[in-house]
């Protein structure tokens, strides 16, 4: 497989994870995908330790990108040293080839992790984003409001007389 066919399967699989989690498209979700994007793969850092969250709706989502973006780097890491492509600009403009379209929607770099003429320089990501989700049994922020609410109910309840 070809660096190309890296960069399209990455794309044809976050499309997947969009099309069950509208918030890839998010602003925020992009700027995360496009920054672990630019530290590892276009600057060719470690990809030892890669974002476990970046900013979806729930741990599964979050779970799904990760996944993408890990056997992304896996492979395109040793692609991009194999077909002699340099760090820096580009790695940066083949992940922005504009030829480069999902199987089933002919979506492009732009919807995943949008624009930029040149690479930032880059800066690892934020160690909140390398916390571990946990797997199975996790509680939402509305299951943890429900519990409090009946916390307190069941305290008031028993002080009455």
């Amino acid at each position: 497989m070809s660096l190309r066919d890296d960069v399209a399967e990455l794309f044809d699989a976050l499309e997947s994870v969009g099309n069950e989690h509208e918030e890839l498209y998010d602003t925020d979700v992009r700027e995360q995908l496009a920054s672990t994007l630019n530290w590892h793969f276009v600057w060719g850092n470690l990809a030892d330790k890669t974002p476990l969250r970046y900013g979806m709706f729930s741990a599964e989502a979050d779970k799904a990108v990760a996944d993408a973006v890990d056997r992304f780097l896996k492979a395109a890491l040793a692609n991009a040293e194999a077909e002699g492509v340099a760090k820096g600009q580009q790695r940066h403009d083949l992940l922005q080839d504009q030829s480069i379209k999902t199987e089933t929607g002919g979506q492009s770099y732009d919807c995943f992790i949008g624009h930029s003429d040149t690479p930032p320089e880059g800066s690892p990501p934020a160690p909140d984003r390398l916390e571990v989700i946990a797997k199975g049994g996790g509680c939402s922020l509305a299951l943890l409001v429900l519990l409090a609410a009946a916390s307190s109910a069941f305290l008031l309840l028993s002080n009455l007389p």
